[in-house]
């Protein structure tokens, strides 16, 4: 009870500081949001009914991406090639690549439970929109069917880096221990940029949506990027697999709670089920040939690149591995040595 107070007035207060409105329907346990004034003007697009149930996700996608990319592009023929000079990667715990094998990569709308808008839905919600310049149809007593596509079609979080700038080296495992990396068209053509987390966008947004800087992948005519001083958010639309990641990096970081965590009883826990979820999915991505490297960071543009390729035969005396994997034991074997009952 106390948890759901909270989170309506998390979802009150926030589409007030948004200059947006709320009502909530107790039956359903669903929000109406009635769109502020800078989401209902004539530059936005509609995402509408017929849509969602003619077209695929990706599609709409690309037609979003694509409207986006006309409003901001340049004529000139000497523009940055986004597409070609760009890496994407979009990191996962190592505990779930089997589930993401089976389901693809989800945004937090989908994997949230229960079909209405909680309290940290709704933020993203209206960001999305605001992002992508299309109003989507309001969730309220909408078919669950639909709101699933709708959700399909969000974006899913990431990183990109660029070849011959300065990038903001990624935290990786504040999202995970592994790196999927995907440098296909298909990909790219549905995504766009900011220059920092997409989130913090969100003032500028109620103040001038003109000016806030979006930049689709497929944009022409525009400069190339400035040297960045935090990591920049990729922002891929529609579907997101396994399957289209080009190759996979592991080893960039290691999980947060080695430093952020102060029971080392829970950390203990932790370390034994990440060495084994870790040894897991390496195991499991080289059974299905998915191309793995050790993480290497590359200290001219400030990125990630390839390293040494993990293959089964080199997988039990690869160094980079053993030292990665040498640090989760040293912490567990520092913990026992406390005389922790683990049991």
């Amino acid at each position: 009870m106390i948890k759901n107070l909270l989170n309506i007035f998390i979802i009150i207060f926030t589409c007030l500081s948004l200059k947006a409105a709320v009502s909530y329907d107790q039956n359903s346990e669903k929000f109406y949001i009635r769109w502020p004034q800078w989401i209902i003007n004539d530059n936005f697009s509609e995402l509408s009914i017929e849509d969602l149930n003619n077209k695929s996700s990706n599609q709409i996608c690309k037609e979003m991406v694509n409207r986006r990319s006309l409003e901001v592009s340049k004529e000139s023929s000497n523009g940055y090639d986004f597409i070609s000079n760009s890496t994407i990667l979009l990191n996962f715990p190592s505990y779930l690549t089997k589930k993401i094998a089976t389901n693809g990569f989800l945004n937090q709308h989908q994997t949230s439970t229960g079909l209405g808008l909680k309290g940290k839905e709704i933020i993203r919600d209206i960001l999305e929109q605001g992002l992508y310049k299309t109003r989507f149809p309001n969730l309220f007593n909408l078919e669950d069917s639909l709101v699933k596509k709708i959700n399909e079609v969000r974006p899913k979080s990431s990183f990109i880096q660029f070849n011959d700038v300065k990038n903001a080296l990624v935290e990786s495992a504040t999202y995970g221990d592994i790196f999927a990396v995907f440098t296909s068209s298909d990909i790219k053509e549905r995504t766009i940029f900011t220059e920092r987390d997409s989130l913090g966008l969100l003032g500028e947004m109620k103040e001038d949506i003109d000016s806030v800087n979006v930049t689709p992948l497929i944009a022409k005519g525009l400069a190339k990027p400035d040297d960045a001083n935090l990591y920049r958010e990729a922002l891929i639309c529609g579907e997101v697999t396994i399957k289209q990641a080009n190759y996979f990096l592991v080893g960039c970081k290691l999980p947060t709670y080695f430093s952020e965590s102060s029971d080392d009883l829970d950390d203990y826990e932790k370390d034994l089920s990440h060495k084994k979820d870790f040894l897991n999915a390496l195991h499991y991505l080289l059974d299905k040939n998915y191309k793995i490297f050790t993480c290497k960071i590359n200290n001219q543009i400030e990125g990630y690149e390839k390293g040494v390729e993990i293959t089964k035969k080199n997988l039990s005396n690869n160094i980079f591995l053993r030292n990665y994997l040498s640090n989760i034991q040293d912490k567990i074997n520092d913990i026992e040595s406390q005389n922790f009952a683990i049991f």
